[in-house]
């Protein structure tokens, strides 16, 4: 039995969004078997059709696709049909399938522009977000963000109308680069552009405890050395300290807030508050000048002048309930925290404090500090079995999830999912929900019990610690279902939360107890990547804090401090070009001058060069890769980069000192600079004359050097004719086999010329039209040059004899009627006298036949004959000394 071939189109795939009047890519999966067979692509309209396009000559067995291009005529819904075979030349066993038709809408293209942010920005606080619209109907506009160049989008905001709007950043992950998108959407029409990445940077404005994602801003030490080493203050060994605006927070276990200076470990202030209740770890916040901490039975929220100390106001909580571990949380003018029965939500205010009555509370055990994000506020209810999220505006349930076991600890929220651990109770597990809809992710079951914050990080990895009676310290992918990456089964604790630097270290306590015992008995340093440790000391170990290149710890009480006073401070102060304005296709040259503003040399760092240009809302990139060797303190450098821009638009240039973050620094949050360029076309190609050089006179028959410059304004040129003519008479034409953009020619022509009058010499680039040129009008240029007839010997009457040499000296002597003679060549070389007279006196001889003046010492006729007659009678002069001299002479021989 022979079985026939049987083709089936099983789908037809395009673009999100396909558009009128442009070649859209269109993909259509095939199934079953056939050689050698053709496929059209058929548009349907009403009762006409007609043929986008063909393949042919398609063989394949079981399932194959195939590409095609539509160009759609005008917007709207449209069918196409997909049509195996359509000339029937393979037989097949079934012959009704071959076709697939499928209706797809079609839309203009809405012209839009992203005008702010366009990338390179650092932000903090509010961000205005602008664009620009250029479309004849109503259209909606939706805003999202990115946190990884694109991948994954987050919702701004939908359905704007206008030209902006003002975006509160302080809601997202500090350091991270972040791109906005800015989507138009009308009936059957749309736009979209992007930005280049931007970062956001909320630390020196805000510092929220650990409602951050436990992922620092800042390099680390590559070693233990100390700084310094404060005195025992009673440091709470859980809790984290904060540091910010060059001040050290500390929660004490006897009911103290403790400031520290940054930089020497010196006390600035202690101020007393309510005694921690049930040995309660609770962080502290800041925000804009304030320092904020729960602390007591019952519970009171205390409010903290940052610079003195002094309480500002204090707020009990409404149910009377002790503070346990839950540290405040300050979003959109609100500070969120939990008591042991409530969650609230209080207005940050100063200097008043805020009413007693809360803007909101919702009933469950409040151990989390809570995170806020999305509009929306997270946190644990331990004694439900619950993770919540409400609305941070009124406190209404949006979701909730059941867990399987007690949630205690503090969750991150990061690009659209939180991240929460459970502690008490069993299974153990790290969940990742939707931050949005509250669905589960995915969840990881190797945690030991915890209430360690997770920390999230740029590269989309989790680190989290744990464990009573073991200690463990993970790191998980989060962006491959919690793929475990690496364990260390000999460091971290339950209340133990770990911090990442931005040069990709890890930073985790270890305990010196079990249970309930929390004293931390040392700091290890690991590789965020592999998990090798790179360096650990005995002192400290209680959640850390990272800034402005140090960590930040406590233990048995202290605080230390790792890393040094002086450290450098690189940043790219300007981005220059050599030239203006830059061309496609032309090499430019790129200046970056780095400077170090720290404290501290610096050995071998790198410098990267990006130049990117946007096509259609998308971003092509070229990156350079530069270095300096070493740079002391104040000292500037300039890096220089060749670039060759391939397209003409406009450029963002970014210039990122240690992009690989191998050089600890005080501030790394101005590596970064960035300018914009516009990158013209190449001009069509325009050949012109730049120069013609040629003396203003001539003789006849004398030759002279004729000079000229010839200059490409545009494209590549090659084998063009030059030609310089006197009048309509040919003096030369030269060839020249190619000129590129902006390159110059000098042309060099001999002309002697045959008869005396004014002459026009005309230089002519492609006189003979070979080139085709965007302005023919400039590729001529004339001078008038002045040709006289050569002077005639001037002939002075001289002794007799037979006349002498000839040079000019007139001393011939003789005797008869010969006539001597003194000639003054006036067409000579400047060896002769005639040269050494035109020296002498100014150039002023002239052509006596025409009575014109010459063109180096031009004269009137009176001034002219004035001349000749000066001569005349200096001659005569000369020879009648000569005569005396003579006669004397003969007289004395004679008397001898």
């Amino acid at each position: 039995m022979v079985i026939l071939p049987d083709l089936v189109p099983t789908g037809i795939e395009t673009d999100e969004h396909v558009f009128a009047n442009e070649t859209n890519s269109i993909a259509a999966a095939l199934a079953g078997a056939g050689n050698r067979f053709n496929a059209t692509l058929i548009e349907i309209r009403g009762n006409d059709t007609e043929v986008m396009g063909n393949v042919t000559n398609i063989s394949f067995y079981g399932t194959t696709s195939i590409k095609l291009g539509w160009t759609p005529k005008e917007s709207g819904s449209h069918n196409l049909r997909l049509c195996l075979d359509p000339d029937c030349k393979l037989p097949e066993s079934n012959e009704t399938n071959n076709n697939l038709t499928v209706q797809i809408p079609v839309y203009d293209r809405i012209p839009i522009v992203l005008k702010n942010p366009r990338g390179g920005e650092q932000v903090s606080e509010s961000l205005e977000i602008r664009w620009e619209i250029s479309h004849d109907k109503p259209v909606k506009v939706d805003l999202a963000y990115s946190p990884n160049g694109g991948e994954s989008w987050v919702k701004i905001k939908e359905n704007l109308e206008g030209d902006s709007y003002q975006w509160d950043t302080r809601g997202l992950i500090n350091g991270f680069q972040y791109v906005i998108k800015i989507a138009a959407r009308g009936e059957y029409a749309y736009g979209e552009d992007r930005s280049d990445l931007f970062m956001i940077n909320n630390l020196v404005e805000e510092v929220v405890g650990l409602t951050t994602t436990r992922y620092f801003l800042s390099t680390a030490p590559d070693d233990n050395n100390l700084s310094w080493i404060s005195p025992d203050i009673g440091a709470n060994p859980s809790s984290s300290i904060i540091v910010v605006d060059g001040k050290v927070f500390v929660y004490c276990e006897d009911g103290h807030i403790v400031c520290i200076n940054e930089s020497d470990g010196e006390e600035i202030w202690d101020t007393e508050i309510n005694r921690p209740a049930f040995g309660s770890w609770a962080t502290p916040a800041y925000y804009d000048g304030y320092v904020f901490i729960a602390s007591g039975d019952p519970g009171r929220l205390y409010s903290i002048d940052a610079d003195t100390g002094d309480i500002e106001w204090q707020w009990k909580f409404s149910d009377g309930d002790a503070s346990v571990n839950s540290g405040p949380c300050i979003a959109d003018g609100k500070i969120f925290i939990g008591s042991e029965g409530h969650y609230y939500a209080v207005s940050e205010t100063h200097p008043r404090p805020p009413p007693q009555q809360p803007f909101w509370g919702f009933p469950a055990g409040g151990h989390s500090t809570p995170a806020a994000a999305y509009g929306n506020v997270y946190f644990g209810a331990p004694n439900e079995f619950r993770f919540y999220a409400v609305d941070a505006d009124n406190g209404t349930e949006v979701w909730n999830i059941t867990t399987s076991a007690e949630v205690h600890g503090s969750p991150t929220v990061a690009n659209g999912v939180v991240y929460a651990a459970t502690c008490i109770g069993s299974p153990n597990n790290l969940y990742a929900i939707d931050a949005i809809n509250g669905d589960i992710e995915w969840n990881c079951g190797e945690i030991l019990p915890t209430n360690s914050m997770p920390a999230y990080t740029p590269w989309g990895y989790l680190y989290i610690t744990g464990g009573y009676e073991e200690a463990a310290t993970y790191c998980l992918n989060a962006a491959a279902t919690g793929k475990l990456i690496w364990k260390n089964e000999t460091v971290g604790w339950w209340t133990n939360s770990p911090a990442v630097s931005s040069d990709k270290k890890v930073f985790v306590g270890k305990s010196s107890g079990s249970d309930m015992d929390f004293v931390y008995n040392g700091l290890y340093c690991f590789d965020a990547l592999t998990g090798e440790e790179l360096w650990h000391s005995d002192c400290g170990g209680s959640s850390p804090f990272i800034a402005n290149g140090r960590v930040y710890t406590t233990g048995r009480g202290k605080v230390y401090a790792f890393g040094s006073n002086d450290l450098p401070d690189l940043t790219p102060l300007e981005i220059t070009t050599d030239s203006s304005p830059l061309i496609e296709g032309i090499n430019a040259i790129i200046n970056v001058s780095v400077k170090n503003e720290g404290d501290a040399a610096v050995g071998t760092f790198s410098i990267n060069l990006s130049c990117k240009r946007k096509e259609t809302g998308k971003w092509e990139e070229d990156v350079f890769e530069g270095s300096i060797e070493s740079l002391n303190p104040q000292q500037i450098e300039t890096v220089s980069f060749e670039w060759t821009p391939a397209e003409p638009g406009n450029y963002s240039i970014q210039a990122t000192v240690d992009p690989e973050q191998t050089v600890n620094e005080g501030d790394i949050t101005n590596n970064r600079n960035t300018t914009w360029v516009e990158v013209k076309p190449m001009p069509d190609t325009d050949l012109t004359v730049t120069s013609l050089d040629a003396p203003s006179s001539a003789y006849v028959g004398e030759s002279c050097q004729i000079k000229a410059e010839i200059l490409n304004l545009g494209k590549n040129v090659t084998n063009f004719n030059v030609r310089l003519a006197a009048d309509d008479a040919e003096i030369g034409v030269r060839n020249i086999r190619g000129l590129d953009f902006i390159e110059t020619k000098q042309l060099k022509f001999t002309w002697t010329p045959t008869s005396p009058g004014k002459y026009t010499l005309t230089i002519f680039a492609d006189y003979d039209d070979r080139i085709s040129e965007s302005n023919e009008v400039n590729n001529t240029r004339s001078i008038t040059v002045k040709v006289q007839k050569p002077l005639p010997e001037l002939i002075v009457g001289g002794g007799g004899g037979s006349g002498g040499s000839g040079n000019g000296t007139g001393n011939g002597s003789g005797t008869g009627d010969q006539a001597g003679e003194m000639v003054i060549p006036i067409n000579t070389t400047d060896s002769s006298i005639g040269g050494k007279i035109r020296k002498t006196l100014g150039n002023l001889f002239v052509n006596i036949a025409t009575d014109e003046a010459m063109s180096a010492g031009g004269m009137s006729s009176g001034k002219l004959y004035t001349l000749i007659f000066i001569i005349a009678a200096s001659i005569s002069i000369m020879a009648y000394g000569f005569w005396r001299d003579t006669r004397f002479t003969g007289k004395i021989t004679r008397r001898k």
